[in-house]
């Protein structure tokens, strides 16, 4: 979709352990941004690291801000993407990391593309998020919003866990695994992807969920509509289980617990900074119809 408008208020999240690359790239595109008549808020304690005069931390700074500017890597833009999933700025990331497939562009354009942003030639992809609920003896315990997926899998200890799913209600099976994914279409080439399961495209409106060394050979992942609502329960009595939010945010489980997970009534907004299609992208970062020696 075309992208809504020229902003001219940006905000600016660095990558947290950020090096010299990060913080200087921040820097000369908070200055870039300010020639050109635009207003700059950097996030938390970044303003005189960027030289700008406001700060704010990143649930605040999507309030404040017509569009976020991400330095970093993937990891960065989901944290960025839970952190602000309620307001909801179209974020632009810039890769400072090693896959960078949800931080498309190349520290190299970062300039290029946002002259397009303030021209408003670009355009926007909405992505699909999570809505992931724990419930323990009938009541919501905590709640998260995921931008690539819910993972209930079990600790250190290396056994098996057992985990009963159902699907809007109706008994789908009991997975013997090391764990269970629930993903997203933009999370389909993440941890969902190295257990066996399969790319989805991320216009689809679908779930995969995909167990986690499965006990069984004919165990397989499944693609759902993401109208549906997932409930994974724990169906044998187990220590060290824990369900962890797009690899960033861990909930220990207690046996007998629940979790919820639908379809997030937010959704990322990210910019589209390149003019390679989904596939292309695909063969790039994956190492598509590479020959080997």
């Amino acid at each position: 979709m075309a992208g809504n408008g020229k902003p001219k208020t940006f905000g600016i999240v660095l990558r947290e352990s950020s090096d010299g690359q990060v913080t200087a790239l921040g820097k000369e595109l908070a200055q870039w941004l300010s020639s050109r008549g635009c207003s700059v808020v950097a996030e938390g304690g970044h303003a005189k690291t960027l030289g700008v005069g406001a700060s704010a931390d990143r649930a605040d700074l999507a309030r404040k801000t017509q569009m976020v500017v991400v330095l970093g890597g993937d990891g960065t833009l989901l944290a960025t993407a839970r952190a602000t999933a309620e307001a909801g700025p179209p974020l632009l990331g810039v890769n400072l990391g090693r896959l960078g497939f949800l931080t498309a562009v190349g520290p190299e354009e970062a300039k290029l593309i946002l002259e397009r942003v303030l021209e408003g030639d670009y355009e926007i992809e909405e992505r699909t998020m999570l809505d992931v609920a724990v419930v323990r003896d009938g009541r919501p315990l905590s709640r998260h919003v995921a931008l690539n997926d819910a993972v209930v899998d079990k600790g250190a200890i290396a056994r098996m866990i057992r985990v009963d799913v159902l699907i809007d209600g109706k008994h789908l099976t009991e997975y013997a695994a090391d764990g269970l994914i629930v993903s997203t279409p933009t999370g389909s080439t993440g941890y969902s992807l190295g257990a066996g399961g399969p790319l989805l495209h991320p216009a689809l409106s679908a779930f995969v969920i995909t167990p986690i060394c499965p006990h069984m050979l004919s165990t397989r992942p499944i693609v759902i509509p993401d109208q549906s609502e997932v409930l994974v329960r724990l169906a044998s009595p187990t220590q060290e289980v824990t369900l962890t939010i797009d690899g960033q945010v861990a909930v220990p489980l207690d046996p007998g617990d629940t979790v919820r997970i639908g379809r997030s009534a937010h959704k990322t907004r990210l910019v589209r900074g390149t003019d390679k299609t989904y596939y292309a992208l695909l063969r790039e970062k994956f190492n598509w119809n590479q020959e080997t020696d």
